[in-house]
């Protein structure tokens, strides 16, 4: 399930401002429970005043939440002195990680169109692959990689085995793997499963 929240100007059709949450399934404790993923949270920059920001989160807050056992976010810079006055609470941060495959763009963001960036780009590429470990590392013998072109029950049974060692972690089942990759309308997914070569079991993906 998901929800929206628009705002407008008084009198005026147009929207100035939006706010969304979508819907997510935990564990907690061996217990499954729904939570609410404020989201999509955009204001334009003309209105960008406390008031109207704080209209489109007390609405995600105070909606009909009863179902839900909490809301949460992962609000930029920007948005998080918003979200606190709201009535979110920082509980902890979170670090994203990124692996540059491809340089090309980001010389183009830095120098612009130079010439010579795409073949700089190309032998920066190389250098990456060089000194990654990871390029040169494969699966033991004992586990193989496999392409996957649907979310079977095996998926469960590894959701399963991995929920037990957390006390608080996302639901990923079968069904959600599904929604959340393959149906995707906005883009393409590819999946890679890692196997035992001894019993097929399901490893990871």
């Amino acid at each position: 399930k998901g929800r929206c929240w628009v705002l407008r100007e008084d009198g005026c059709p147009t929207i100035v401002g939006v706010a969304g949450m979508g819907w997510r399934r935990y564990q907690i404790q061996g217990k499954i429970v729904t939570c609410g993923l404020a989201s999509d949270f955009a204001v334009e920059p003309r209105h960008r005043s406390l008031q109207a920001a704080l209209l489109l989160q007390k609405a995600v807050t105070s909606s009909n939440n009863a179902d839900l056992a909490w809301v949460y976010g992962f609000p930029n810079q920007k948005a998080t002195g918003v979200m606190c006055r709201a009535g979110y609470k920082q509980v902890g941060e979170m670090t994203r990680y990124a692996k540059v495959l491809r340089t090309e763009q980001y010389l183009r963001a830095r120098v612009g169109a130079v010439p010579g960036a795409y073949l700089l780009s190309r032998v920066l590429d190389l250098g990456l692959k060089v000194v990654s470990a990871k390029e040169w590392l494969s699966c033991s013998r004992e586990q193989v990689l496999q392409p996957m072109s649907e979310f079977g029950s095996e998926f469960d049974g590894l959701w399963r085995r991995a929920a037990s060692q957390y006390l608080l972690i996302g639901e990923r089942t079968a069904p959600f793997l599904s929604w959340r990759f393959m149906q995707c309308p906005f883009r393409s997914y590819k999946v890679l499963a890692l196997r035992r070569v001894l019993d097929d079991q399901l490893d990871g993906y």
